[in-house]
């Protein structure tokens, strides 16, 4: 008894450093605070993840913990160049080892190796945390230190999650493979303005609420579990949650891509950066309204995976869908 109450205490101070060191570093000035709540976050977020994982699936954790000291490390070097050498070269060094260190702790391509190999292993809320709220600080950094490798970066996220989505049937993969498109989108928005880059992951973090709560509600973790589920009102909500992630009109994510590519122009004057986004862009789309189609047309025989629902849960999808759509929206009138 003693001992499930000291995990239940636990748990939830972990989760709450977790959920709060992002926030403390985006309200600093100071590199060595940033730092110590990149390091802090990472220590609290390895616990959580053996928490929730059977005892012969702790190596992803051990995985997670080495590539991040690794990138950890990146960083921690180029902080000892910075001091011991101070020139604009070595500035411009600090920039780049800085952008590569961030890039692999937030699982952005070319740097994203690890990354497939753990998510299959995580409980969804771990998964959830790993590919959104994990990646605020270094998409911060990032943004903090702009250099001639970040448009690659960029461009590249796009291109891995625009082509690794396609055919994917592991919900938990399609999930990763957005979020590295959507990471670009959001690092871009980020060098716009804060207030953009919060509309933006507002809605990116809504989106994967949603999905993982399909996850969990209905024990489904292929696309293809979707087809099987005999509520069309709950079909036609998932199919919304992947056209809100394809950014088509006339959804909120549209608008703010939209004002992610206007600011863009407006901006850095960075033509070809834009067109290579937005094609890449369009894969994405594709991609997304194939398998839109697939869930609402290609029936199957159902079978009940609904069958330990409560009146609450229904409410919960539309409820969330409606919040993605015009919370964000808020943000711009402020």
């Amino acid at each position: 008894m003693l001992f499930l109450v000291i995990f239940k205490y636990s748990t939830m101070m972990f989760s709450f450093i977790v959920l709060t060191s992002p926030l403390i570093a985006l309200s600093s000035s100071s590199w060595l605070i940033i730092w110590v709540m990149l390091e802090i976050n990472l220590m609290m977020f390895i616990p959580l993840m053996n928490m929730k994982m059977k005892s012969n699936m702790i190596h992803p954790s051990i995985k997670y913990f080495i590539i991040q000291a690794l990138a950890s490390l990146i960083l921690f070097f180029s902080f000892i160049m910075t001091l011991k050498v101070n020139s604009p070269l070595s500035f411009s060094i600090f920039n780049e080892l800085t952008s590569v260190s961030m890039a692999m702790k937030a699982g952005i391509p070319p740097f994203h190796f690890w990354l497939p190999q753990i998510i299959e292993n995580l409980n969804l809320f771990c998964l959830l945390i790993l590919l959104t709220w994990q990646k605020i600080i270094p998409t911060f950094i990032l943004s903090l230190t702009y250099t001639n490798f970040l448009p690659l970066l960029l461009i590249m996220g796009a291109i891995v999650g625009a082509i690794g989505g396609i055919n994917q049937n592991s919900i938990k993969k399609v999930i990763m493979f957005s979020s590295m498109s959507h990471s670009s989108w959001m690092i871009i928005s980020l060098l716009m303005s804060v207030k953009l880059w919060l509309m933006y992951f507002l809605m990116y973090f809504f989106i994967n609420v949603n999905m993982v709560w399909f996850m969990k509600m209905w024990f489904m973790s292929k696309m293809s579990q979707i087809n099987h589920l005999n509520n069309k009102k709950l079909k036609i909500i998932m199919v919304i949650n992947l056209m809100m992630l394809s950014s088509i009109p006339p959804f909120t994510s549209f608008l703010l891509k939209s004002m992610v590519i206007f600011s863009l122009i407006y901006t850095y004057q960075m033509m070809t950066l834009i067109i290579i986004m937005v094609l890449l862009s369009l894969i994405t789309m594709i991609f997304y309204m194939k398998l839109s189609f697939f869930i609402l047309f290609n029936n199957h025989t159902s079978t009940n995976l609904m069958k330990n629902y409560h009146l609450g849960d229904m409410f919960f999808p539309p409820f969330v869908t409606l919040m993605v759509n015009f919370l964000p929206l808020v943000f711009f009138f402020v």
